[in-house]
């Protein structure tokens, strides 16, 4: 039987090129400790710049990893 291209994408755990979003959170891991380390400067500090080489994540990272971590933590 084939699978069709929404289910297919539906289990993709992987966005492609673009970034995760913040419902797409639980398959975003393995930064937890990254995370953990924003949460901790933006309680020192009211703004924290995520810079580094083009792809690495960066995008990923705020959305699916602090915004959601953010989110989780004011419900």
């Amino acid at each position: 039987m084939t699978a069709s291209l929404e289910a297919l994408l539906a289990a993709n755990p992987f966005p492609g090129l673009r970034s995760f979003e913040p419902s797409e959170a639980d398959r975003f891991f393995g930064r937890e400790s990254q995370t953990e380390a924003l949460l901790l400067r933006l309680s020192q500090v009211p703004l924290v710049a995520a810079s580094g080489a083009s792809g690495r994540g960066k995008s990923s990272m705020v959305m699916a990893g602090l915004l959601k971590e953010l989110m989780r933590r004011n419900e």
